[in-house]
């Protein structure tokens, strides 16, 4: 099944490909798009334990689209060669992913009852996710981040959110089966 949401992602290219053990892989497609955040109040750790809050601007690079692979196990995959693994050590996964940059999106696929999704690159590399064992009902395989705080999750018990983010929050707005947010494939 392919899943509406997605259609504006097809041929983007994927780039700046990060991935934090806790946090999990993110990926991010389109343009650059430079967000300044003013005047944050961030703490300074001084010597002695001691903190001060101090003004500071956040500045950060993003992607017009952001996919974030969450609760889920996942592979990469280039010419039938997992190169990398959720389980894999840090190290691996930074060079098992790293071909995943530069390349354009141009399938993706999701299980309307797992919610397992392939996404599919030109040069040949595929990203896989799946559920983990013991998934809770409120986790999320992954999250889109679009334009405008738009926001697109797909959860392992074979539903999808759409909402948008505001103040660091999310908010859902619709809650539907995945068969409901897409078209299958032949």
């Amino acid at each position: 099944m392919i899943l509406t949401p997605l259609q504006p992602l097809m041929g983007e290219l994927c780039w700046d490909v990060e991935y934090d053990r806790q946090l999990g892989l993110w990926l991010k497609f389109g343009k650059p798009v430079l967000k300044l955040d003013e005047l944050k109040p961030q703490t300074v750790y001084l010597p002695q334990d001691q903190t001060i809050e101090v003004p500071a601007r956040y500045l950060q690079v993003k992607g017009v689209w952001e996919l974030h692979c969450c609760v889920a196990d996942w592979k990469v995959t280039l010419a039938g060669v997992v190169t990398a693994r959720s389980s894999s050590s840090w190290r691996q996964v930074r060079r098992g992913t790293w071909p995943l940059e530069g390349q354009r999106l141009v399938k993706a696929e999701v299980d309307d009852r797992t919610g397992a999704t392939v996404f599919t690159f030109d040069l040949g590399a595929e990203l896989s996710l799946r559920r983990r064992r013991g998934f809770e009902p409120d986790d999320h395989l992954w999250i889109l981040f679009g334009p405008d705080d738009r926001l697109f999750e797909v959860r392992p018990d074979g539903t999808c959110r759409s909402g948008h983010k505001s103040d660091d929050t999310y908010h859902w707005d619709d809650e539907r089966p995945i068969r409901e947010f897409g078209q299958q494939t032949s």
